[in-house]
């Protein structure tokens, strides 16, 4: 766009030189002063406002590269041992449950950078949305009360409620398809004890 911009005020400075070269009257230029010098000052300012706004482009368009380069790393990962940058990610889900549970102090960014990093070093293949399930249901009251206390004790005591709600039920879900393979098993021998 400011390329169109600076093309368009050269065209402007390009067309006021051949009015003014045709001897047409430019109301802003001064009686005893050459048109023609008037005319070549703007179109070399237009030239180098052009230039400017090239060089503008330039920086904008490198700019925008470093911003794109860092987005991509900064993409949330699946799981917390993932990436670099998962510390981020849970420092931000640390301060927001912090901030949610409206305790008296806060976090500073020292304790939600230690919290994170160790949160990401002790459970390194629980998943973000995990984690953020976790905080949900801990910011409810589901792991207990807090009273009015929250630091990384609690935050370790709710994953591992967390993980152990979910081992039992993988172990019930693997316990009721073991029965229903057994049962089916069963059934297939009789019917088979049957037709013979």
């Amino acid at each position: 766009m400011a390329n169109t911009h600076s093309l368009a005020l050269i065209e402007q400075g390009k067309s006021l030189l051949i009015q003014l070269s045709d001897g047409l009257s430019v109301g802003n230029i001064i009686a005893n002063e050459d048109p023609r010098e008037v005319a070549e000052e703007r179109l070399q300012y237009l030239r180098e406002a052009y230039k400017d706004c090239q060089r503008k482009m330039a920086r904008y368009k490198a700019e925008a590269e470093d911003i794109k380069n860092t987005l991509s790393h900064l993409k949330k990962p699946e799981r917390l041992g993932d990436t670099e940058g998962a510390e981020m990610w849970i420092g931000r889900m640390v301060a927001e449950t912090d901030r949610q549970l409206n305790v008296q102090k806060g976090f500073d960014e020292k304790q939600i950078d230690f919290i994170a990093s160790d949160i990401k070093s002790t459970y390194p293949t629980l998943m973000f949305k995990e984690l953020a399930y976790v905080f949900r249901r801990g910011i409810t009251g589901h792991y207990g009360k807090t009273d009015f206390r929250f630091d990384g004790q609690i935050v370790h005591v709710w994953i591992r409620s967390y993980l152990e709600e979910k081992n039992c039920i993988i172990c019930e879900k693997k316990r009721q398809n073991d029965e229903r393979q057994k049962a089916m098993s069963y059934i297939g021998r009789e019917s088979k004890n049957q037709y013979q």
